[in-house]
């Protein structure tokens, strides 16, 4: 307790010198704080629009994939080919082909092992049992060739039909929002459809007319896939669609012609981008924002027209699918859920919304950044700070060799010093730290009350955070400081006396 006392003392009676050690570990200690907090969730909101469109917090694809902002994971033979995103027929009507359609100058989407089946009923129902997840349901979809209706066009693109949830699109993801022109689909009325206002190779569509889809029949090999008896089950009673085991084979020598009705237009608003505009002699240049949309040729259609769609290529139920979406309790935690749902189920790809759309918005030619800089900036201020404290040390201890010839002289071991050292620089840096915390944290904290996370897991997660940056305060602290108090306590009396 005398040590303390005498530490917390030297700390008061320095105060100028003190305060600048304090100043350089708050500084740290607030770097480290907001970069924790940044990366711990997402905002309730992130990325609504994709969210919502994709029915999913999680997007689930069949098969194992690596994603990355650059080629820096690939190796040496896969950078000298430029490696694009062909993983196969069936994940081309998913949207991993629209967030990662060409990654040779944009980054990377390889597979990480051999490309898995459908995603089936059982592993959604595995996968629900998870913590931290809601729901998670199939996104069932079939191709097929649309024929434009443009004289001067093709006769037909190829294109994929999309199933959605009805029920789920009015009550959870509001998909209401989308609609530009008519109305949204209907629950238990087949051949509605919904084209996309901004397309991306088709003529805009027109509400009211009908369009001709060209589909192809289901192969022997998709026989075991389209009996998806349990999916109907699922699917009809307002449930998430289910698959069942097995891929189909999509024949297209004997095609099944079909029409459907236009419905309703959506649009997608995805980002806004800075279009800069050249002057001439009567315009000025100027920069404007404009507003993006998900360009897609998708036809969308309710869950019961696809059934009856895949029931007329020779299948049974919904297809299978080889995508799907998780809806998680917090997104706070959809980090975390994801990295939990890939380690128990290795054979999928579970991806956040929000981290693939900030994956594939990486600008071409952008050097790649293989780990989270934010560790190297606020060690680095921590290594900053960590040299404050010892050269404050050293400063304080030649001002008073005189103090500590006394001490020895009195009784005072060489531990004892030592260890007086140690806490002086131990209460520099923990006061400093706690300075820099709650500066940054009341922030955090008061935008996670105003989200999902709620009250209690709130303070869990300050409370963690705190217990991790004083931990790494008190470490730093420790090391730096090593040397001064070595030195302070190899002092002897007789040193300070020939000294003076």
């Amino acid at each position: 307790m005398t040590l303390l006392f005498l530490s917390l003392k030297n700390v008061r009676r320095n105060l100028n010198r003190s305060l600048v050690a304090i100043l350089g570990m708050a500084v740290a200690a607030a770097l480290m704080t907001g970069a924790t907090a940044m990366t711990t969730g997402y905002a309730v909101e992130a990325y609504q629009e994709y969210r919502s469109f994709m029915a999913a917090d999680i997007a689930i694809y069949a098969g194992e994939y690596r994603f990355g902002p650059s080629e820096a994971g690939l190796d040496q033979a896969k950078r000298d080919v430029r490696w694009t995103f062909r993983p196969g027929f069936e994940l081309e009507g998913t949207d991993l082909a629209y967030f990662h359609p060409t990654m040779a100058a944009w980054g990377y989407v390889t597979p990480a092992g051999a490309g898995g089946g459908p995603i089936t009923d059982d592993v959604l129902r595995a996968i629900e049992s998870v913590q931290g997840v809601k729901s998670a349901g199939a996104v069932p979809s079939i191709p097929c060739l649309l024929k434009p209706g443009d004289p001067d066009g093709p006769l037909h693109v190829m294109t994929w039909i999309r199933g959605r949830d009805v029920e789920q699109d009015s009550t959870r993801w509001r998909f209401d929002k989308f609609i530009t022109d008519g109305r949204h689909l209907r629950a238990g009325v087949v051949d509605e459809a919904l084209l996309s206002q901004h397309p991306a190779s088709l003529p805009p569509p027109k509400t009211g007319r009908t369009v001709e889809v060209l589909l192809p029949r289901v192969g022997k090999a998709g026989g075991a896939g389209g009996k998806a008896s349990g999916a109907s089950a699922g699917a009809a009673a307002g449930g998430p669609a289910r698959t069942g085991p097995g891929a189909a084979a999509w024949d297209f020598s004997s095609l099944v012609r079909r029409n459907l009705t236009v419905v309703g237009q959506f649009a997608v608003p995805t980002e806004l981008q800075a279009v800069h505009y050249p002057g001439d002699f009567d315009n000025p240049a100027r920069t404007v924002l404009v507003q993006r949309y998900w360009k897609t040729d998708e036809i969308v259609v309710s869950f019961d027209t696809l059934r009856a769609l895949y029931t007329e290529m020779g299948g049974n139920g919904l297809p299978p699918a080889y995508q799907a979406g998780v809806v998680v309790d917090s997104m706070f935690d959809a980090k975390t859920v994801a990295s939990a749902l890939g380690r128990r189920f290795p054979s999928l790809t579970f991806v956040p919304v929000p981290e693939q759309v900030e994956h594939s918005r990486w600008e071409a030619g952008q050097p790649s950044v293989p780990q989270d800089l934010s560790r190297v900036f606020y060690t680095l201020a921590y290594a900053g700070a960590g040299f404050l404290v010892t050269a404050n040390m050293y400063v304080l201890l030649s001002q008073r060799r005189k103090e500590m010839g006394v001490l020895k002289a009195i009784g005072a071991s060489a531990l004892e010093i030592f260890a007086m050292v140690l806490l002086e620089a131990s209460s520099i840096s923990l006061l400093g730290a706690l300075a820099g915390f709650a500066l940054v944290r009341g922030f955090f904290t008061l935008i996670y009350l105003y989200t999902d996370v709620g009250l209690f897991r709130a303070g869990m997660l300050t409370l963690q955070s705190l217990g991790r940056v004083i931990a790494f305060t008190m470490g730093i602290s420790l090391v730096f400081s090593l040397g001064p108090a070595y030195q302070a306590a190899r002092l002897t009396t007789a040193e300070v006396l020939k000294d003076d």
